[in-house]
């Protein structure tokens, strides 16, 4: 017999006793049931009392033991949450800088697709570079092709002045000529970084070549990855999902991306 075992068995003697006592009380049958009984057992209880010590010794262990049990029972719950709330926070912050190098990846990959697999993720966290680069507006001042749909010439507006100057100065387009201003958005490269992992690179990912490992998992498990296209209003569509394959609460599995649909989310957000 284990020693939980007993403590249980323990715990149910004593309220079998209490609440024959109190039915006994309750409805007047001392006489009838706890004195006969205590008579049958009165050199039993005699026996044992010559030895008190050696009883609230029993006793003292029994309860402690109990009461410790009880104690982890109640607590178990307690304890569950703070460590799923420790685990889940650890696992979503990794999903995410997954996520966050899965979708530079893509930006750089020659087929617009996400990484199939950790290989290909950390050596382009460890290897590759991304290009840094803004939009500048630019513009020209042409001819109103408006005017020439009217049967103006072309050469007759360009021998006009395409700006003037306002009496405080301000450069104006003489569209009173025949000129227009249009104006456009250029793409300008201004250089290079390098995808990761230092703090003037574009990710800051700590211990990048563990990247697939689920933080607290015992013993070490990792992330599933998974990529492919799908086609969604006859377009196609890179996506990817990665999971927690054994999450440490069944019933709220941890994920982030899909690959149904086109969502780089994750399920907690």
């Amino acid at each position: 017999m284990s020693l939980s075992l007993a403590i249980e068995i323990y715990f149910v003697i004593i309220l079998l006793v209490f609440g024959f006592m109190f039915f006994s009380n309750l409805f007047r049958l001392d006489k009838y049931l706890i004195a006969p009984l205590f008579n049958l057992s009165r050199e039993f209880y005699l026996s044992i009392l010559s030895y008190p010590l050696i009883v609230l010794l029993i006793i003292g262990l029994l309860d402690l033991s109990g009461g410790t049990k009880l104690t982890m029972q109640l607590y178990a719950p307690v304890k569950f949450e703070k460590d799923k709330t420790e685990r889940y926070d650890a696992i979503k912050s990794k999903l995410i800088q997954i996520r966050d190098l899965q979708v530079l990846y893509k930006s750089n990959s020659a087929e617009n697709r996400f990484a199939n697999n950790f290989e290909e993720l950390i050596e382009f966290a460890k290897n590759g570079y991304i290009t840094i680069s803004k939009y500048v507006e630019k513009s020209e001042i042409i001819v109103n092709p408006e005017w020439i749909a009217r049967g103006w010439k072309e050469s007759t507006i360009k021998k006009t002045q395409k700006t003037y100057k306002t009496p405080s100065g301000e450069e104006k387009v003489n569209t009173d000529e025949g000129w227009m201003k249009r104006s456009w958005f250029e793409k300008v490269e201004l250089g290079k970084i390098k995808v990761c992992c230092s703090d003037k690179d574009s990710l800051q990912i700590k211990d990048i070549e563990n990247l697939a490992d689920i933080p607290f998992s015992e013993p070490e498990q990792k992330f599933t990855l998974s990529a492919k296209k799908i086609v969604k209003s006859n377009t196609e569509i890179s996506v990817f999902e990665v999971s927690d394959p054994d999450p440490f609460d069944p019933s709220q599995p941890l994920k982030i991306g899909d690959l149904n649909e086109v969502n780089l989310d994750g399920n907690w957000e």
